[in-house]
């Protein structure tokens, strides 16, 4: 299974529930007491527990450690996000998803505050091993000992279901319509932001990016539910406590997107395109006041960290995956995000 959910604190889960800990616990990161912090600045550390003994059944895998937040400047106790592994045979590949272990005592942090996260698993048993590391840069370091990994076997009580109810579902809104395809604009096969505005041959044709229709861009929080984008045009917003958005969008094998963004006047942002999924930063704007452009290839050959043990090719489909993440580091208002089709230089 492969996806991407985020996994949000229930402080009275599992209560009266079995407890199953772990056979053994390794770690890569740095070790300080009784705790090991996933701190490198790779993000190439883990932590990984072997559970065994574990029978058939509906588990949920426990994570609880401690937050470290080396960000001066970032709200106090921030959540962090990481990437959870987990297979039950050696011989069986990684299953993967992004969980956020968030602020069990959200008034607390920057040092030492304790994080905790719920992932349901379908288990068969008899053994699991469970490996965690970072899965963005920026986010605060998690700490782990060896019991910071548990499984809960909830004994949850028999409740009738309700009678069936069918909501009346409103017809979807029509969808914006397709830009023509553009041919005449290239870029270099290298990922980029650029701090300038979008390329003369770029801008398609008929279209001013100043007075064009956009979609309402929703307000997300993480990688876990980054709004999907294709081409076209979108506006958001972002003040004061609203940290970060995060987009993504798709490029098949052998074509480019441009992402071109502007913001109202007096905000100021940083902005990032990120691999989907390793989080790997490939194009970095900062200080961004009036207009900036990613540049997004798609081609086969790029390399980077990808799953534990596994290839080292970034793109290995027909597709490319990509984030966009928005950070606010100043002011109010509204930004102006558009992605655009666009052709690799030969």
């Amino acid at each position: 299974m492969r996806g991407i959910l985020v996994i949000f604190l229930a402080l009275f889960a599992g209560l009266g529930s079995a407890q199953l800990y772990p056979q053994s616990f390794t770690c890569t990161g740095e070790t300080r007491g009784d705790l090991c912090w996933l701190s490198d600045a790779r993000m190439y550390a883990v932590a990984r527990w072997h559970f065994t003994n574990v029978r058939f059944g509906e588990w949920t895998l426990v994570l609880e450690g401690e937050g470290h937040d080396p960000c001066a400047t970032c709200s106090v106790g921030r959540d962090i996000t990481v990437q959870v592994f987990w297979r039950e045979s050696p011989d069986q590949p990684w299953n993967w998803t992004f969980v956020v272990l968030q602020n069990v005592v959200p008034e607390t942090g920057p040092l030492g505050y304790k994080v905790r996260a719920e992932l349901p698993l379908k288990l068969y048993g008899p053994e699991l091993w469970v490996l965690v590391r970072r899965a963005v840069l920026c986010d605060p370091y998690p700490g782990f000992s060896w019991n910071s990994a548990y499984l809960l076997a909830p004994k949850l009580p028999e409740i009738p279901p309700p009678p069936p109810f069918v909501p009346e579902v409103p017809p979807p809104p029509p969808p914006l319509p397709p830009l023509p395809p553009v041919t005449k604009c290239q870029i270099g096969p290298l990922f980029a932001c650029e701090p300038s505005g979008l390329p003369v041959e770029c801008v398609p044709e008929g279209v001013n990016l100043a007075t064009v229709a956009r979609g309402k861009l929703l307000d997300t929080y993480g990688p876990g539910d980054a709004q999907a984008l294709e081409i076209g045009h979108y506006e958001g917003e972002i003040f004061e406590g609203d940290y970060q958005d995060w987009y993504k969008f798709a490029v098949p094998k052998g074509e480019a997107r441009l992402v071109h963004f502007g913001v109202s006047p007096g905000l100021n942002v940083d902005l990032y395109l990120i691999h989907d999924p390793c989080g790997t930063n490939l194009g970095v704007c900062l200080n961004v006041e009036n207009e900036a452009v990613l540049y997004a290839p798609c081609q086969a050959g790029v390399e980077c960290v990808t799953l534990p043990d596994g290839p080292t090719e970034c793109f290995r489909g027909s597709t490319c995956g990509f984030f966009i993440r928005v950070v606010h580091k100043s002011g109010s208002g509204t930004y102006f995000l558009s992605i655009l089709p666009a052709e690799i230089k030969p």
